[in-house]
């Protein structure tokens, strides 16, 4: 498999080149390009990748300013730190829309799926099954209903708990605690990752890999070292909380709307 990697960040696209030689040792990244204008000049001289991970902002405009002069001729994984263009990515060819900081696990589910794809596949699909990339996108296209409560479970006792009651989802051990604006802790069954995609996203973002938090439990902003955001959440955490570099400039997107 023949991957041409779109990035304009040098550190995340060593790191993205580093996971796909763990998931995907046969494929083979045959160019990393930051711009827009430098992947117009590859394309033109070489064949259509079978494969193209490309992250929205590069260094000259969006990878869909690329796609619109050049229409992927393969499947495209797109790996960004903004939430807001997942519709657009899937008109294409989208398959997968990873969100930064990427998990090696996010990367080997997005090829897991593309080689599902290339099997389900017909000469009248095309070598993506467009009915398949069809279907997510009537998926992302209907409204979502998102998660307002749980019950918990407590021996033989339920709990209701309203999700406008959480100030944070937090990692604690092997799962997740609940941390209400009253300073409570309650234990859920549910993954951060399965959270964040119950969860409304104008309401809770996913600020590290251990805490997913609601815009009001957030009374502090400060700018870290190497790009970073440092974060004052309250109740407060066990541990600092940072945004990284990767996530900032979405997080700050999202704290301003």
């Amino acid at each position: 498999m023949r991957i041409l990697l779109l990035e304009d960040e040098a550190p995340a696209a060593r790191r993205l080149e580093r996971m796909v030689a763990t998931v995907a040792p046969h494929a083979r990244v045959e160019a990393s390009l930051p711009s827009v204008g430098q992947a117009l000049a590859w394309l033109d001289q070489h064949p259509a990748p079978d494969l193209i991970l490309a992250d929205i902002e590069l260094a000259d405009g969006r990878s869909f300013d690329l796609f619109a002069q050049r229409p992927p001729q393969g499947a495209v994984i797109f790996t960004t730190a903004y939430d807001a263009f997942a519709l657009q990515a899937f008109e294409h060819n989208g398959i997968a829309y990873l969100l930064k900081p990427i998990e090696e696990a996010q990367l080997q589910a997005a090829f897991d799926r593309l080689y599902r794809l290339r099997n389900t596949a017909t000469p009248q699909a095309g070598p993506l099954a467009q009915h398949a990339l069809q279907r997510l996108l009537e998926q992302m296209a209907a409204p979502t209903r998102f998660r307002e409560r749980f019950l918990l479970r407590f021996g033989d006792r339920y709990l209701p708990l309203e999700v406008q009651e959480v100030a944070y989802f937090a990692a604690e051990g092997k799962g997740v605690a609940a941390c209400t604006h009253d300073g409570r802790r309650l234990p859920l069954d549910q993954t951060l990752d399965q959270l964040e995609l119950e969860l409304d996203p104008s309401r809770f973002f996913r600020v590290s890999r251990s805490e997913l938090a609601s815009r009001t439990a957030i009374r502090g902003i400060v700018a870290h070292f190497n790009g970073r955001l440092k974060l004052t959440l309250h109740p407060a955490t066990a541990e600092e909380v940072y945004v990284s570099r990767e996530r900032a400039a979405a997080f700050r997107d999202w704290m301003s709307r």
